[in-house]
């Protein structure tokens, strides 16, 4: 993680100056939000709720065979709804911190193309309605970072960055939800999908999330870390094809909770959690042990479908 700490400065200072309050401390939906709707965030009342109607949206096309999308949110009006309209590869590393944005792509040809070590698309300091919709997203860094309480939604998207970075990263206090049908492959020692300081992620609908970390580097596929929550619901594939010499898939750690409301599960690889942690699983199909230690939990609740076995003081299968 220590490459974010340039875009992390302030937060070394004192998070309060850094976020609005409440930004940080998010960590599960209030009562108002409905499960299988995008998820923004209501600038008033400071609250996570379901996203508003686009009744006023400007739309931009935007052709990356002459035109950078960074160039088209900078030109862009300063506040309501805008749309990127993007067709053609954009090698680039996109940045915002203004709210309301949606990345459409327009064709097939929609890809943003990272360029340095920095997150391919990175959103900060409180940046919400953040849309990511039918968009290609690869290469160098992190396919997309929400850090310090940005709200991010992705759709229908392919995100596969290079060996060794993360795909889909939500940190301090940020909030991203998967759904439609994302496809989120790692290669080498990175996660799929990753919450972490007390962030949270929503995956829903039919999502494939793929890793290939090594058992070595304790880098599941999907995993909550330091106070982190994901919700997995619908019909969602998590693999590590590192399962077989001991690759983990699921992990929740440091105070965190994985949970499963409804739907299906496929999960291939190892599960893990640890240190004052949960995961409770509805209906899943397990090919992995379960390391639980012995001041976490988990709960699986259809004991049939599990194939591996579990070792620690509370698992619970």
């Amino acid at each position: 993680m220590s490459r974010y700490w340039i875009f992390s400065a302030c937060f070394l200072l004192s998070t309060i100056l850094c976020a609005a309050p409440g930004t940080l401390s998010i960590k599960n939906l209030p009562s108002s939000a409905v499960e299988d709707n995008p998820v923004c965030f209501d600038g008033a009342s400071g609250q996570l709720g379901n996203c508003p109607t686009y009744d006023t949206i400007v739309e931009i096309p935007v052709n990356c065979n002459s035109q950078t999308i960074q160039d088209a949110v900078y030109d862009a009006i300063p506040h309501g709804w805008i749309q990127l309209n993007i067709t053609g590869v954009c090698n680039e590393d996109v940045y915002l911190s203004r709210s309301r944005v949606v990345l459409q792509g327009a064709d097939a040809s929609a890809e943003i193309v990272g360029q340095t070590s920095e997150p391919t698309l990175g959103v900060f300091n409180g940046a919400n309605n953040i849309h990511i919709r039918d968009m290609k997203i690869s290469g160098a860094g992190e396919g997309v970072l929400a850090s310090r309480g940005a709200v991010v939604s992705i759709k229908d998207s392919t995100i596969q960055p290079d060996s060794g970075y993360y795909g889909v990263l939500a940190m301090y206090g940020s909030v991203i939800s998967l759904f439609g049908g994302n496809a989120v492959t790692v290669l080498g020692d990175s996660s799929a999908v990753s919450a972490v300081d007390n962030s949270t992620i929503l995956i829903r609908d039919s999502n494939t999330l793929t890793s290939s970390a090594s058992a070595g580097s304790y880098l599941p596929t999907v995993e909550a870390h330091r106070g982190s929550t994901i919700r997995i619901n619908d019909t969602q594939t998590i693999t590590n094809t590192e399962y077989a010499s001991g690759g983990y898939a699921l992990s929740s750690t440091y105070n965190s909770a994985v949970s499963q409301d409804k739907g299906f599960v496929t999960i291939t690889g190892l599960i893990n959690s640890y240190n004052l942690s949960s995961i409770d699983l509805l209906d899943a199909s397990i090919t992995g042990d379960a390391d639980v230690d012995m001041l976490s939990n988990l709960r699986y609740r259809d004991e049939d479908k599990y194939t591996g076995s579990e070792y620690g003081q509370h698992a619970t299968i």
